[in-house]
């Protein structure tokens, strides 16, 4: 991550255990936008959990 920049991540737990992490960095004037890609970002990590668990 680079100076004037902002980010979001987002543990990926497996049987309570974080095992990798997922992110995104924007520029901060798209900062304005990180608060409607946390939730998806969310989903995305449980999504590769349940894949693990499968």
């Amino acid at each position: 991550m680079t100076a004037g920049s902002c980010s979001a991540a987002a543990s990926v737990v497996v049987a309570g255990r974080p095992v990798a992490a997922l992110g995104i960095v924007l520029s901060a004037r798209r900062a304005c936008e990180l608060p409607r890609l946390v939730e998806p970002l969310r989903a995305a990590a449980a999504g590769i959990a349940g894949a693990y668990e499968r």
